[in-house]
């Protein structure tokens, strides 16, 4: 009976935990301010705000490079170039062509005045006058553009073709940052 009755009050016993709070001491302080001149060490890459893809606007064998990633070039100054003997070509059958179709103008001129020849054959001649004139004018313009020239003060960041390689017209040989 005894054991019966010390179990009976031994399981009505509570038990209360003391429970302890976690505190965080916290320290307050006034705020300084100081210099802080320790050298940082990192890598990246460093690229202009304005960058351009310099590019020739013909086709062609790339003749010479004259500058290197990471050069710093001036306005104007000659980037590379492209190897001049298809284009001149060009240039002189356009010349050429000019010739005969103002020798070709002039008679149909002679000969109109002499009443032989019509106003459509007149007119005709013209007219192959000037498309040869116009020939002149584009092989000129794509001679004068078979070199690439600093388009300002910059750096070469980027060289994509190298000398002796066929490249397509307006495909970038330079990646250009402006130094401004």
């Amino acid at each position: 009976f005894f054991l019966i009755l010390t179990l009976a009050f031994t399981g009505c016993k509570t038990v209360v935990e003391e429970k302890k709070e976690d505190s965080i001491k916290v320290m307050v302080t006034q705020a300084q301010e100081f210099s802080y001149n320790q050298r940082i060490t990192a890598s990246g890459r460093i690229t202009s705000k304005d960058e351009m893809r310099l590019s020739f606007k013909t086709g062609g064998i790339i003749s010479s490079i004259l500058v290197n990633e990471g050069d710093v070039v001036k306005k104007g100054q000659t980037l590379a170039t492209l190897n001049l003997s298809e284009i001149n070509a060009m240039l002189q059958q356009a010349k050429l062509g000019y010739e005969k179709a103002n020798r070709d103008y002039q008679r149909a001129l002679s000969l109109y005045n002499d009443s032989v020849a019509t106003l459509e054959q007149l007119q005709n001649a013209k007219t192959a006058l000037d498309y040869a004139k116009a020939n002149v004018d584009v092989a000129s313009f794509n001679l004068s553009y078979s070199t690439i020239a600093a388009p300002e003060d910059g750096t070469i960041l980027k060289k994509l073709a190298s000398e002796n390689e066929i490249i397509a017209q307006g495909h970038p040989v330079f990646l250009f940052g402006k130094k401004s």
